[in-house]
């Protein structure tokens, strides 16, 4: 051992240099370095492996490193590195390990540990302990390994401690707390850092002292199995903070809080407790606290969130828990915030003491999951709550807008000026309003009952239909403040039902607050005259001014401030109308009006003989009217006719009318109920069905409407005869067919809802079902008489029927159980019929590549697999009738259509039809094609299978489970027949054979096709091409030739032959000859008539003069035509002829005509010059 000694250590301090150094040549011995200490207070700088530890007890203020790869061990009990008398201030660099005491055991407060390296305890070992106080800072790359506890500070003296970690601490024991506090301090783990027990203590434990806090970004985890935390704070008031980086997990808690102390909890990142059985709670508080979580805290066996006293928590992240989310117990006051992202999976359970729900920011929950709180308060901006709970106290509602989906029950609900109540739940409470109700059509309300402050406000979106009413108070009613109004989509003049109620009304007035644009106050007013109901009328955009409330006829209905309804007469005099308090009883006035209908139903009979009765629109607002009698006249462009009070309830209601509706106004069906049009009807504005159902007709005879449909609900025909619309049906709604009789659609339709047939037939072609599925519960014909592809899938359990002789290309997938028929044309199947027995009568066809259910092929019917070459699968049998065809085409590759049955095949009597398909491929003598194949087996036989082929032999192999086709090309050694006119020629002598030499074989000629054309030929030319069409290759082009004469009939082909063969272009010359001699004619005969020629015929020619010629006299005669000078000149010609045909060349048909124009001039008295043109 060297010692270079610097005694002075202020004499070089700047230089920093150790005052002892230890240069260790080889491991040496605890007590040799014991000797070398120096007493002077000097640094010690390790650089050398020592086993044996190091022992310094020296004054305040030493500082110890280790240096990098050097390595302190110690297997006695004294530990790698021990002080007893001083701080220490020890970097470690190296590597220390000890295993029977503390790795590193500093025994005086303010002691620090800063690990770079390796720091290992054995098996009853600490790696680090400082009593009395002191910091650990391990660095990222460090480790600290221990059975026992890595980190120990404050044992046995008291002193508070402080660990940061940004490396990695791990437990390889089963006992100790990990890093522990025992007399308070702070932890902090910092991102990247990992804190790893695996016993039943804790993975990080700070316990007594004046402050306890972990701050952790990294990972604390702690896998043992008993009463183990990944974090562990008691003895006072805590602070423990998760970042968002952070986990915290422990087999039985992630964070445990034990003192009556409280803990000031913040979680943005994952606390959770992973043990599967017990009271494992992710974060468990016996003393309460202030908690914020913007993360997760999970427990799969018990609870997320524990708090055993007084605290708050406020909830922005997720808490889950397999017994509840959070859990508050015992007698304490605790209040839980919910802010915008809270998600609870669990329920809340309150404890004995007062428990508040306060809601803050936006978010939905399930009140059912807050079991035993007193009280909810809305806060925030926006809440959905659904489900069914209940608060012992009170609810309030202070700001922002809480909507009630489910059922919440309370003493009182109280919505304050700044607060909103909507939904579609229930409240089982006396709702007092200060604030706004906001309801929506097709949303409705339910309150027990309901008190409307002077200052409360409704907020009522109107015009679309709903499910429901705006608001349904069973009790009773204060009505008091203002209706705010505005218009959704459908919008228009009636009457809407605001509220209903069921108790007592107190009436103080309900004002008319903020209207829709475009309309005014004046235009609006809450009607209260018909009990139980408070409803809004409004005549806006009703150019006819105020609404005419029908009061029926009877007794004591006028004036009594009733709208009683009933039965009576409409008539231009009769005072059967009333105003909307239901206080003056007159004629309608204005006339035309708005006719409007509630209370009871009845009969109301139109009657004209004092005077024509016209209506701008109608409103039946409750359910049972009927309008019959003398016609009405709609009036206006456009007359709309209401069937129900606004809200879901009115989808209940019905009213028909009987009587004949006339005008040029269009009819516009509103509101979810049925208008039924039982009447001769003629009006000529069209329809269109906006909301609910119209129907046309009642059952009977009669009903119907003219011109075009925009169905945008529901369009139905309900009459027990046969009638046609042709009108054209628009929009996204529906069709229904509902009588008993047939209805033809023979318009082109685009409505969109689908098309459901309840009873009777609904006919027409393809395009008259719109889009979307058919549900054909009765009977639906498909008439196609011309081609058409249809995609609608048809389900259901009616009847199918393609009618008409063009074809249809059946696409969708469909689920229909009924039957289905082809009674003409073809019925091609691309998609499924599957469950569908299908029957193709004679003369239709059955054809496409999909799914059918059984099959009936009856006498002169056909069935085609393919729409070309394809296979058509068979969902059952399938019985070909005697008489009956399977069309089959075949391709030279192999392929062919074919029927793929799942029962048995019955073929019987039937026959194959044979046609070709393929340009490309050469079929082969002895080709054999499958065509049908049946699961249950073939029965019968086919009585043969014929082609019009000249050239093709076919024959039918019968087997158990299936049929093949077989075909053999035709062959022969046809002769040509002689030529008349041709002496015969000498064959010519044999040519002697050569020898090839020795060892030479024969080279064998390829072989052709077989000279099958030849057959058929009967003339010369015929036979020479047949010849030439024998040989053709069996490649390309070609073969497609030679593939389409194949399929020829004798006669086809040998027209083909003649046409293949030239000879026509003999007879063409001839014509060509023929052809030529007008215009040679023309020319020549004008020659002969200019020079006056024997035999010249008479040529018409234009005379002209020359002003030189003529007299001085203003008029004088045309001279005399001179052909001496310049001459124009005409001639039309024509001609028919025939040239005859014989064995050898075709027989031609020609005509031609027209016009030769010419012009010539005398230059010489033999010459002219001239040219001619013709057309």
């Amino acid at each position: 051992m060297n010692i270079f000694e610097e005694i002075s250590r202020s004499s070089d301090l700047a230089r920093k240099k150790p005052a002892l150094y230890l240069l260790l040549a080889s491991t040496v011995a605890l007590a040799s370095i014991a000797a070398a200490t120096s007493a002077s207070a000097a640094d010690l700088d390790i650089i050398s492996n020592v086993s044996g530890g190091v022992n310094l007890d020296t004054q305040i203020g030493s500082t110890v490193e280790i240096s990098p790869g050097i390595t302190v061990t110690n297997a006695a009990g004294t530990g790698a590195m021990r002080a007893t008398t001083s701080a220490w201030a020890l970097t470690n660099r190296g590597s220390l390990s000890s295993s029977l005491a503390n790795t590193v055991s500093l025994s005086f407060a303010g002691s620090s540990v800063s690990n770079f390296g390796t720091i290992t305890a054995g098996s009853v070992s600490n790696a680090i302990a400082l009593a009395g106080g002191g910091s650990v800072d391990n660095q990222a790359g460090a480790t600290i390994n221990s059975a026992l506890s890595a980190i120990m500070i404050g044992i046995p003296t008291a002193g508070a401690g402080s660990v940061t970690n940004v490396g990695t601490i791990t437990q390889t024991g089963t006992a100790g707390d990990l890093v522990s506090l025992r007399f308070g301090g702070i932890v902090t783990n910092l991102f990247g850092g990992t804190i790893t027990a695996n016993n039943s203590s804790n993975a990080v434990a700070v316990g007594q002292g004046a402050s306890r806090t972990v701050i952790n970004s990294g990972t604390i985890i702690n896998t043992g199995t008993n009463f183990a935390a990944g974090v562990l704070v008691q003895g006072g008031a805590s602070t423990v903070t998760n970042t968002a980086t952070g986990r915290i997990s422990g087999a039985f808690n992630g964070v445990y809080a034990s003192a009556s102390a409280p803990l000031t909890f913040t979680n943005d990142g994952l606390i959770e407790s992973t043990g599967a059985t017990g009271a494992r709670r992710a974060v468990e508080a016996t003393g309460g606290g202030t908690f914020v979580n913007t993360g997760t805290i999970r427990s799969i066996a018990s609870d997320g969130l524990y708090l055993g006293r007084a605290g708050t928590v406020t909830n922005s992240g997720t808490v889950s828990g397999a017994v509840n989310a959070i859990n508050f117990a015992g007698n304490f006051a605790r209040t839980l915030n919910l802010d915008t992202g809270s998600t609870l999976t669990g329920n809340v359970q309150g404890g004995s003491g007062t428990d508040a729900l306060v809601l803050l920011g936006s978010g939905s929950e399930d009140i059912g999951k807050f079991l035993a709180f007193e009280s909810l308060s809305m806060q925030g901006a926006s809440w959905q709550l659904d489900g069914a709970g209940a608060f012992s106290s009170s609810v309030s509602v202070q700001s922002g807008a809480l909507s009630v989906s489910g059922t919440m029950t309370s003493p009182t609900t109280t919505i304050q000026t700044n607060g909103t109540l909507g939904g579609t739940g229930t409240i089982m409470s006396t709702v007092s309003v200060a604030g706004t109700l906001l309801g929506m059509q097709g949303q409705t309300l339910t309150m027990a009952s309901l008190d409307l402050a002077p200052g409360a406000r409704i907020d009522a979106t109107l015009g679309a239909p709903g499910t429901q009413p705006l608001f349904n108070v069973t009790g009773a009613l204060v009505l008091d403040g203002s209706l705010n109004i505005s218009a959704a989509t459908g919008f228009g003049p009636g009457v809407y039902r605001i509220l209903s109620y069921g108790g007592g009304l107190t009436d103080n007035g309900l004002d008319i607050g903020s209207v829709p644009a475009g309309t005014i106050v004046a235009e609006y007013t809450v009607q209260t005259a018909v009990p139980g109901q408070v409803n809004l009328v409004s005549t806006a955009t009703l150019p006819t001014g105020p609404f005419n409330f029908w009061d029926g006829a009877a007794a004591g209905n006028a004036d009594n401030r009733v709208i009683d309804g009933g039965s009576g007469t409409w008539s231009a005099t009769a005072a059967n109308w009333t105003d909307v308090n239901g206080a003056l009883n007159t004629a309608m006035a204005p006339q035309p009006g708005f006719a409007i209908f509630q209370s009871a139903g009845g009969s109301v009979t139109v009657d004209n003989s004092l005077g024509a009765v016209t209506a701008a629109g109608m409103q039946f607002a409750s359910n049972g009217y009927t309008v019959l009698g003398g016609d009405i006249i709609l009036a206006g462009p456009q007359s709309v006719i209401r069937v129900g009070d606004g809200t879901g309830n009115g989808a209940s209601y019905a009213a028909t009318i009987a009587a004949n509706l006339t005008g040029s106004a269009e009819l516009v069906k509103s509101d979810l109920g049925t208008l039924i049009l039982a009447g001769a009807n003629s009006y000529t504005g069209g329809t269109t069905v906006s909301a609910g159902r119209l129907l046309i007709g009642a059952g009977g005879t009669t009903g119907s409407i003219q011109g075009d449909v925009v169905n945008n609900a529901t369009l139905g025909f309900n009459r027990s005869d046969a009638v046609s619309f042709a009108g054209t049906i628009s929009g996204s709604g529906t069709l229904l067919q509902m009588g008993s009789g047939t209805t033809t659609l023979t318009g082109v339709n685009s409505y969109a809802g689908g098309t459901t047939v309840m009873a009777g037939t609904l006919r027409g072609q393809a395009a008259s079902f719109g889009s979307g599925a058919i549900l054909n519960n009765a009977a639906l014909v498909i008439d196609q008489a011309v081609d058409a592809s249809f995609a609608n899938a048809i389900d259901g359990i009616g009847s199918l029927a393609k009618a008409g002789a063009g074809s249809l290309d059946l696409t969708g997938t469909s689920g229909l159980s009924g039957s289905t028929v082809v009674a003409a044309g073809k019925l091609s199947v691309n998609g499924s019929l599957a469950n569908s027995a299908v029957t193709v009568l004679d003369g239709a066809t059955l054809a496409g590549t999909g799914v059918v259910g059984a099959t009936t092929v009856q006498s002169g019917a056909t069935i085609s697999p393919g729409n070309s070459i394809g296979t058509l699968t068979i969902n059952g049998n399938l019985v070909l009738a005697p008489g009956s065809t399977y069309a089959v085409e075949i391709a030279g590759n192999g392929a062919a259509d074919r029927i793929v049955a799942s029962g048995s095949a019955t073929v019987a009597g039937s026959r194959v039809a044979v046609g070709a398909l393929d340009p490309q491929t050469s079929y082969l003598n002895g080709q054999r094609y499958t065509i049908i194949t049946a699961t249950g087996g073939v029965g019968g036989s086919f009585t043969g299978a014929a082609t019009q082929s000249a050239f093709l032999d076919l024959a039918l192999d019968h087997r158990p489970n299936q049929v093949d086709l077989v075909i053999q090309v035709k062959g022969s050694d046809p002769v040509p027949p002689p030529d008349p006119g041709t002496p015969p020629v000498t064959p010519p002598a044999p040519e002697t054979p050569t020898d090839p030499g020795p060892g030479a074989g024969p080279t064998p000629a390829p072989i052709p096709p077989p000279a099958i054309f030849e057959t058929v030929a009967r003339t010369r030319n015929q036979f020479a091409t047949a010849h030439g069409l024998d040989t053709l290759p069996q490649m390309g082009g070609t073969l497609a030739l030679y593939n389409s004469l194949l399929m020829l009939d004798a006669p086809s082909a040998r027209a083909a032959f003649d046409a293949l063969s030239g000879e026509i272009h003999a007879s063409a010359k001839g014509v060509l000859v023929e052809e030529g001699s007008a215009l040679r004619d023309a020319a020549t005969g004008r020659l002969r008539s200019a020079f006056g020629a024997v035999g010249a015929a008479p040529m018409a020619t234009m005379n002209y003069g020359f002003t030189a010629d003529l007299a001085p006299s203003a008029t004088g005669p045309m001279p005399k035509l001179r052909s001496d000078r310049f001459a124009l000149w005409g001639q039309g010609y024509g001609s028919w002829g025939r040239s005859e045909s014989d064995r050898n060349a075709g027989k031609l048909t020609r005509s031609s005509g027209g016009l030769m124009v010419g012009g010539d001039v005398a230059v010489f008295d033999n010459l002219r010059f001239g040219a001619l043109a013709g057309y």
